[in-house]
């Protein structure tokens, strides 16, 4: 998902209500207390930038470069297009207004051929292949003894042969059907046909491959943008995820298992899968006719909201409430005060007419 300060600076308006912000696991359906929360965030993010980020580091830039340099809000309205590494396929469903390009999956490429040795493993393996990579970040070196002991214990009871990326040739304990690799083509690996589970840590670029190839995802999240990746492939069903907290062989062989045998995480990957691909562009394609278009008309006025050039209360009609609720106060004032007369005339007019009386 955009950070909520970079697609505001492009004129999108942050619908909070079902924008769930970048940094966190909110999924498009969220409770009252989750929009609260995420409307929070997602103001915080826009204010933090506009009046602390951006002054500060403008003031660290005059420094550099003098004081006569455009501020950054001025350089950033300069920029005409955002390619931005989003999908509705891949991400969730959101307005974009026509200078942010989605090209979400751009880095993906059609599966090639695999080395010959890689080759060989996918052919042989009657049962399937399970791909293993926890990306470059996360070395095997970084795995508790109980989270090795966990994790090989689990994936020796199954029959498919497991291709793991480690940067270690022979780790200790190592089951008869893993076989390691300090590389892998990942992307050819996932296309091919033989390829049953991938288990990941979840990164958005592996995760975008997983669905370009319609393989179910067993995600072993890390870090922050890791477990957005693995709830919202939770959320679609298009996989489990793994609490590296604890991994025990029991959570490991059931979440495997599950993933592998219900065909309900490969059918809805694959279904995403194919209308990802029912595209009539590549995002690579569309990115560079974009960067073209750009070059031949030198800019893309025509593509800017009006957005872009008003203030937060006006894109969000807060002034507008405003009236209103101050409309609506005079006319509560107004009533207010018609019944009081009303009152005070009844009741003054029963007094005057009883006292009258009894003289």
């Amino acid at each position: 998902m955009l950070p909520p300060h970079l697609s505001n600076s492009f004129g999108n308006l942050l619908q909070t209500s079902y924008m769930p912000y970048f940094a966190t696991v909110f999924t498009t359906k969220m409770t009252l207390s989750e929009r609260v929360v995420n409307f929070i965030y997602t103001n915080l993010d826009v204010l933090y930038r506009e009046y602390i980020s951006c002054p500060t580091e403008y003031n660290l830039a005059k420094k550099r470069f003098g004081d006569d340099i455009d501020t950054f809000e001025e350089v950033e309205r300069n920029i005409s297009i955002l390619l931005a590494n989003t999908d509705p396929n891949l991400d969730y469903s959101i307005a974009l207004p026509p200078n942010i390009i989605p090209v979400g999956g751009l880095h993906i490429k059609p599966a090639k051929p695999l080395p010959a040795d890689i080759e060989q493993i996918m052919d042989e393996a009657k049962d399937g292949v399970i791909l293993f990579s926890l990306g470059t970040n996360i070395k095997f070196s970084l795995l508790t003894s109980q989270q090795k002991k966990a994790l090989f214990t689990a994936l020796q009871k199954f029959p498919q042969t497991v291709l793991w990326k480690i940067e270690v040739e022979n780790p200790k304990g190592l089951p008869k059907n893993v076989v390691v690799r300090k590389w892998l083509p990942q992307n050819d690996i996932l296309g091919h046909p033989n390829t049953k589970l991938f288990i990941s840590h979840g990164g958005a670029l592996s995760t975008q491959e997983a669905i370009y190839h319609g393989v179910p995802v067993v995600t072993i999240p890390f870090i922050i943008d890791q477990y957005i990746s693995s709830h919202r492939f939770a959320a679609k069903k298009f996989g489990r995820h793994l609490d590296h907290h604890n991994l025990t062989t029991e959570n490991v062989y059931d979440t495997v298992k599950d993933v592998l045998e219900n065909p309900i995480y490969r059918n809805n990957i694959q279904e995403a899968s194919s209308r990802y691909r029912d595209q009539p562009e590549t995002p690579l394609e569309r990115g560079v006719f974009w960067i073209e278009y750009i070059l031949r008309h030198k800019s893309a006025k025509n593509l800017v909201t009006p957005a872009r050039d008003m203030p937060f209360y006006k894109t969000s009609n807060l002034d507008v409430l405003l009236v209103f609720a101050i409309g609506l106060f005079f006319v509560y004032k107004l009533i207010l005060m018609l019944i009081l007369t009303t009152v005070r005339f009844v009741f003054g007019y029963g007094r005057s007419a009883t006292k009258t009386k009894t003289e």
